[in-house]
């Protein structure tokens, strides 16, 4: 992270606007340079405006918010602190400001305002309090913690080091440079060497009752556990050929009781099978009538059509005695001729026929 500019008004003892481009060539002529001045000058104060523009806080007076801000230049009606920095990320450009109502020196103060933005398209990136200074964490890599320690060191914290005796050193070095965690490692460490310690005293003990055996005593153990070996192998065997038997008897009854059920329905159908017989008789005569039934059927058709042909027979017989009738009433007033008698005999013919 390199801090580019610095853009504030109105902080401390710095009424006013004021700016430092450390772009500038004065600052990049030599790579290195110093801000100096008597006390009271506002050296501090460009501390403190680079960390409220970035966290909203200072390491002198804590975080600054609508019931408590010191930092304003008294008898102001306003203040704002603006950094602009870079990253591996871009360039970015963080302001924090808060004036008081009216903007006058004795007006209530308002609700500070927090906003990063992308300084090289003007994008607004955050405006929510938090939500900035958890971006600027994002960004740099640093917490405020962290930013404090390892690129702002107070002034307030490096006098009381250079005023410390060596007892006081260590704690306030470890808490400028945030190495507190390393005597917390070391005193856990001192912790579980002594566990470790423990431990090893324990198990020192627990092998000093062990008993060494001679050689005839392990020979004699050794003998003992062939015996062993080989009688639980043999009860493994025996083991093995009962479970088998048992498998088989298992088996055995399963197969047993499925044949009692298969008998059992077999049985029950005999009887479902005589109980039927009467119905299948019946079946078997119905299916025998379906195979006749078309014969029926034509013999119907044939009978239907013999009545309809007597009855048409009939009725030619009754037509032609009828006629015959009609042609033997006149041969009573006229001679008898040949051609009548043998219309006669030729309608009896027809009659004998049908």
């Amino acid at each position: 992270m390199r801090i580019l500019k610095i853009h504030l008004r109105n902080l401390n003892s710095l009424t006013g606007t004021w700016s430092i481009d450390f772009t500038a060539p004065e600052y990049t002529a030599d790579g290195i340079f110093a801000i100096t001045g008597p006390t009271g000058a506002g050296k501090t104060t460009l501390l403190d405006a680079i960390t409220l523009a970035l966290f909203g806080c200072t390491p002198r007076l804590g975080r600054v918010t609508k019931a408590n801000n010191e930092i304003m230049s008294r008898a102001t009606g306003e203040c704002y602190a603006e950094v602009e920095f870079a990253t591996t990320a871009g360039r970015f450009r963080c302001h924090w400001s808060q004036h008081r109502s009216r903007r006058s020196g004795a007006g209530e103060l308002q609700q500070h305002k927090h906003e990063i933005v992308d300084a090289e398209t003007g994008k607004v990136l955050e405006t929510k309090v938090r939500e900035v200074g958890l971006l600027v964490e994002k960004l740099t890599g640093l917490d405020y913690e962290q930013f404090t320690r390892s690129i702002l060191l107070a002034q307030g914290q490096f006098a009381a080091f250079l005023n410390a005796d060596a007892s006081q050193r260590a704690p306030i070095l470890e808490q400028i440079t945030g190495t507190e965690i390393y005597s917390r490692i070391s005193i856990r460490v001192h912790e579980r060497t002594a566990e470790e310690r423990k431990k090893a005293d324990l198990i020192r003990a627990e092998t000093g009752m062990i008993i060494v055996l001679s050689a005839e005593e392990e020979n004699s153990l050794g003998d003992t556990l062939d015996a062993t070996v080989s009688s639980a192998e043999k009860l493994q065997s025996d083991l093995t050929h009962v479970t088998s038997s048992i498998h088989l008897l298992q088996a055995t009854d399963q197969a047993e009781e499925a044949f009692l059920v298969a008998r059992n329905k077999m049985v029950q159908w005999h009887k479902r099978f005589q109980m039927a017989t009467p119905e299948l008789q019946l079946l078997e005569r119905g299916q025998q009538a379906q195979q006749i039934e078309g014969d029926v059927k034509t013999l119907q058709i044939l009978q239907q059509k013999t009545v309809e042909e007597n009855a048409a027979l009939e009725n030619g017989r009754k037509t032609l005695q009828e006629k015959h009738s009609n042609e033997i009433a006149p041969q009573k007033h006229s001679p008898p001729t040949n051609r009548p008698l043998l219309q006669s005999s030729h309608n009896r013919k027809k009659l004998q026929k049908l």
